[in-house]
């Protein structure tokens, strides 16, 4: 298990340095196109809400980095074994290897990414809080349920090829109605925003690992959910993984 995992960390880390190699900025790319989108859609919906950038850059900024793990994990990881078709026909490697490749690629793209949050505190105040010791926890709990999802997926998509469009503009539509950009406490008591944000999976995934960043702590619900989420996932996965892995050769 230690040898599969260190080739997937391997695999991983292997097509962020060949994504920039010869360029100038290298990895800093990472960093300087999310604080440009983080900027833009600050100064726009900052105005367009009519709330101060003091209180709504800190949560855009943590919520665009957070969901660019979240998005960043589904819709790779529903490729994991489709775009790896030459390796996985020519070397007998375990296939969780490529699941842990696409998970780990996205976490260093985050790691670039969240050195973001510390400036943007700096300059628009707001302070730390015992709440950022919770942040690791929700990360780790965040990655484990995602990469769940993103096993199941992986299998499904690798046999049906309609799923990755499926699941891309799935993931279109819950960044829209996931409290990503906006801030659902701006809408009122509207129980229909309720019901839609709380039974949403992606929210409380959202949560666990953002509001640690702006010192908040997440609500019970939002640990239970993520908890129950990554066990359910993680179960469904090894079973599929159990059933189906000797077919994913014959299907990329």
């Amino acid at each position: 298990m230690r040898k599969t995992l260190g080739i997937g960390l391997m695999l991983g880390w292997q097509d962020i340095r060949q994504s920039y190699r010869r360029s100038v900025f290298g990895q800093l790319w990472i960093t300087i196109g999310m604080a440009v989108t983080i900027s833009a859609i600050g100064i726009v919906f900052g105005t367009i809400f009519n709330t101060p950038l003091e209180v709504f850059l800190p949560y855009l900024a943590s919520g665009l980095i957070t969901w660019g793990l979240i998005a960043g994990i589904l819709n790779e990881g529903n490729q994991a074994f489709i775009v790896a078709e030459a390796m996985i026909k020519q070397l007998p490697l375990p296939k969780i290897v490529y699941v842990v490749r696409v998970v780990w690629r996205n976490i260093i793209v985050s790691a670039h990414n969240i050195v973001i949050m510390p400036v943007v505190i700096i300059l628009f105040g707001g302070g730390v809080t015992w709440a950022l010791l919770l942040w690791p926890l929700g990360v780790l709990l965040a990655v484990f349920a995602l990469s769940g999802m993103a096993m199941i997926f992986g299998i499904v998509a690798t046999r049906f090829r309609d799923l990755p469009q499926i699941i891309s503009a799935a993931l279109t539509v819950a960044f829209y109605i996931t409290p990503v950009i906006w801030i659902k406490e701006s809408l009122g008591d509207n129980e229909l925003v309720e019901a839609i944000v709380s039974l949403n999976p992606l929210y409380h995934i959202l949560q666990v690992m953002r509001l640690p960043l702006i010192s908040q702590y997440p609500s019970l619900e939002n640990w239970i959910w993520v908890v129950a989420l990554g066990i359910a996932l993680w179960t469904i996965g090894l079973l599929l993984f159990k059933k189906y892995e000797k077919r994913i050769a014959y299907w990329v």
